[in-house]
């Protein structure tokens, strides 16, 4: 009985896969993945300092899938280039619209995955 069980979970994990991977495209077009801020206090004056670019998948208003669940998979495949990159995009749009309001010494924090590296031009 458990290796049927074992062999359930195993399809079901390939179907949530396969299903991931199947709607990256059009979630992109859609632009279902969202961009948060989360904020870092500086200890010494209590004020916001930078913040950290998170990405979430969002279908409906609802988290659709963990980061957990789909950034793995997008390393594996290569994918997570272009979710990247809009991540970047996106997050460089959000800055040029209130840059104004920030402080002039506020920063933001991006993850790079490393594939970025395995490209020929991401470094001069």
């Amino acid at each position: 009985m458990t290796d049927s069980m074992d062999l359930k979970e195993i399809d079901r994990q390939e179907k949530i896969q396969a299903e991931i991977l199947h709607s990256f495209h059009q979630t992109l077009k859609n632009e279902e993945f969202q961009i948060y801020f989360q904020p870092k206090v500086s200890p010494a004056s209590g004020k916001i300092s930078s913040a950290e670019v998170l990405v979430r998948w969002l279908h409906g208003g609802k988290m659709r899938w963990s980061p957990a669940v789909y950034i793995p998979l997008f390393e594996q495949n290569g994918f997570v280039i272009s979710l990247d990159y809009y991540v970047y995009e996106k997050t460089f749009r959000w800055l040029q619209e209130f840059s104004r309001q920030l402080p002039a010494d506020f920063r933001i924090s991006l993850n790079v995955s490393p594939l970025h590296f395995e490209e020929p031009d991401i470094l001069p």
